[in-house]
């Protein structure tokens, strides 16, 4: 039921947004730059959508109207295409507009709202009764047990298996799963292994692994100093205690982090302390770097610097601030003194409060600020290029008439510039980069840029259409085509046909659209017609048929037609690219779901504590760290599971168990023996 309730909201939302595209932002374009189309056909089932009228002859699930622009009830399944009557609910839900909820039920009768179905533990005519406790699902009618819940088993699922690793069991028998908890055996776990043994067969009570520091058959000597682990058999130390290595665990582990390392290697588990880097943490980092990957490459300054090489200052109102890997800006990491919000670049301050409010946790909060700021998060922030003046900006920070010229909003304000030459609306491509959507006169827009119309338009340059670069009232004497940019008639081509600008040879042909086959040096054929070589191509020259830069780009571009600026991303407009630290985010808002290992925060810009490697993203508290026996496919954010530490891909040779906690030896015949734990270095949760 939670799972459709979400695809109807989702629906409503989608719905909502596109509306709010098309009224808000469609009418501004439309007014100012007559360039707004109507969206058609987006919300009609495949092949039924008149192109002409836009008329739906089946609507999409949720939607229902003329167009199928109306929205159906967010809890309505389906609904009449043309008065919107809900026909099926989402479950859950009754009632002709699907708008009253079912009580107790996981699916109820459409009209009447009498239960069809129970939610898992209920049972009863109206669901109305708890299913015995142990019992995870019964008899709608009777009540009778159909099923234990996990940790649960007998005939009235009232014995639990708590003994039992993992709490699990067999919900008939109780026999344990995965074996017992330690230092017990037997079928049900019902035994208890011998003195100072931790692990013991679970068939005959045999002992695995004794209690640290102790091995030998009754688990009565020591293991070696700075070890805890030692072969049960021999006595050999198979890990040394935290901050020691090698074979008699007689060396020190150098900067690591944690104070763990290789017992062969010496090379650290972990991270290094602050200005260390290497697999052994024995190389300095370069002067006010705390974290580098390389002696040249500092990834984590100290506080009150930025940049590669920890050369560049943090604003004053910023003590901590990083460089942005996209655009290269100083981004904030937090604020000092009287400024609020690092992700505003601390420009917010309550000095612009001009009116308090009481807050509902107690205390006080900024209510209204001075003219030419906005409140946000009990503080002002400045608004930014508003068209006529900052004072025309909402209490949200959007501009009412709109940004100054060559200005336009990327998350709030019009903070960002419009610079693609001859553009006079950019719009923010998914929170990141810009395209172009209006072009000046005498241009129209072509690849996201604008190119000039065609001289050759009858009436000047000007009096083309400025989304398509057709002329308005056709061709000048010479030029022919929809956009006037073909020219006639030409040598090459014996007549009526008419040649292409800036071709030698022509096709011979007596089709009325002449087609060129070598272009002049300096142009290449594209379809039939010659397109000059980027003006980015070193000599300006470029193959004949791909227009591939045949010596080269100049500096600062590249890719074969030097149409890319190397400091520059290109960006795929069905590809969503994430900031920073971020791995994956929402494609509507940019939200981060996920950051890399190290990071937390809505845009994953917040450093997670002191020896944590993954913290929670809202919250920023420390989650989990994952044995390092754990198996990796090379392609998974974690190797174990952010809840239990249990490995997702099993554990490397040599190692077991669902943690990769435990080390066997003598694996023949199929058969491990257990001969250590080491706890030291699996330390799953650390909040």
């Amino acid at each position: 039921m939670t799972g459709q309730k979400l695809l109807g909201t989702v629906t409503v939302i989608l719905a909502g947004l596109i509306s709010m595209t098309n009224g808000q932002f469609g009418t501004r374009h439309s007014s100012h730059h007559g360039m707004d189309g109507d969206v058609r056909c987006i919300y009609c089932t495949p092949g039924t959508c008149d192109n002409v009228t836009g008329t739906c002859g089946q609507c999409l699930d949720g939607f229902f109207g003329k167009n199928c622009k109306e929205t159906c009830p967010n809890t309505c399944l389906s609904c009449d295409k043309t008065d919107g009557k809900c026909k099926s609910c989402v479950n859950g839900w009754f009632g002709e507009k699907c708008e009253q909820e079912c009580q107790q039920c996981d699916t109820c009768n459409k009209v009447t709202g009498a239960c069809a179905s129970c939610l898992s533990n209920k049972w009863g005519k109206n669901c109305q009764n708890l299913c015995e406790d142990g019992c995870q699902r019964c008899e709608v009618l009777t009540g009778t047990c159909q099923v234990c819940a996990n940790g649960f088993y007998g005939e009235r699922c009232n014995l639990n298996c708590s003994i039992c690793r993992q709490g699990l069991c067999d919900r008939e028998n109780g026999k344990c799963l995965y074996g017992c908890n330690d230092g017990r055996h037997g079928e049900k776990c019902e035994k208890e292994c011998s003195n100072n043994c931790r692990v013991c067969n679970q068939a005959d009570g045999s002992c695995l692994m004794c209690e640290p520091p102790l091995w030998g058959e009754y688990c009565d000597t020591k293991c070696p100093t700075n070890c805890d682990y030692c072969n049960i058999t021999t006595g050999d130390c198979l890990e040394c205690n935290p901050g020691f290595h090698g074979k008699k665990c007689t060396n020190d582990c150098n900067n690591c982090l944690d104070g763990f390392c290789e017992k062969d290697t010496g090379y650290c588990q972990g991270s290094c302390l602050d200005g260390w880097f290497g697999a052994k943490c024995d190389k300095k980092c370069m002067k006010n770097c705390r974290r580098c990957a390389a002696e040249d490459k500092c990834m984590l300054c100290e506080k009150g610097l930025a940049g590669e090489q920890c050369d560049i200052k943090c604003p004053e109102r910023c003590p901590t601030c990083v460089t942005d890997m996209f655009s290269g800006d100083i981004k904030c990491m937090e604020c000092s003194g009287e400024f609020k919000i690092p992700e505003k670049n601390c420009s917010c301050t309550s000095t612009k409060c001009i009116q308090l409010k009481e807050s509902s946790v107690g205390g006080f909060t900024c209510g209204k600020c001075a003219t030419g700021w906005y409140l946000r998060e009990g503080t002002c922030c400045p608004c930014h290029r508003c068209a006529g003046g900052n004072q025309f900006c909402d209490a949200g920070g959007i501009c009412k008439k709109g940004c100054e010229p060559k200005y336009f909003p990327e998350t709030e304000g019009c903070d960002q510039y419009c610079d693609i030459p001859h553009c006079t609306w950019c719009e923010s491509f998914y929170g990141h980069g810009k395209i172009c959507k209006g072009c000046d006169q005498g241009h129209f827009l072509k690849h996201d840029g604008c190119e000039p119309c065609s001289s050759y338009c009858k009436g000047g340059s000007f009096r083309c259409d400025q989304k398509t670069g057709v002329c308005l009232d056709g061709c000048e004497k010479g030029g022919y085509g929809e956009k006037c940019d073909s020219l006639c008639p030409d040598k090459h081509c014996p007549l009526p046909v008419c040649d292409i600008q800036n071709c030698d040879v022509c096709e011979k042909s007596t089709d009325s659209a002449a087609k060129c086959k070598k272009c002049k040096t300096g142009y290449h054929t594209y379809k039939g017609k010659c397109r000059p070589c980027s003006s980015n191509c070193l000599g300006d020259v470029c193959d004949e048929i791909t227009g591939t830069c045949i010596k080269g780009c100049k500096p600062g571009w590249t890719k074969g037609w030097c149409n890319v600026k190397k400091s520059e991303k290109k960006f795929n407009p069905r590809v969503k690219l994430c900031r920073g630290n971020c791995f994956t985010c929402d494609a509507m808002t940019g939200e981060c779901a996920n950051c890399h290992a190290g990071s937390w925060g809505s845009r994953c810009n917040k450093i997670c504590p002191e020896n944590c490697r993954t913290c929670d993203i809202k919250t920023g508290k420390c989650v989990v760290l994952c044995s390092r026996y754990c198996k990796q496919t090379g392609n998974e954010l974690s190797p174990c599971d952010s809840i239990t530490g249990e490995c997702l891909n099993g554990c490397l040779d040599g190692w077991l168990g669902k943690r990769c906690r435990y080390r066997c030896i003598g694996n023949e015949k199929g058969k491990c023996m257990i001969t250590r734990k080491p706890l030291l270095e699996t330390i799953y949760f650390k909040k």
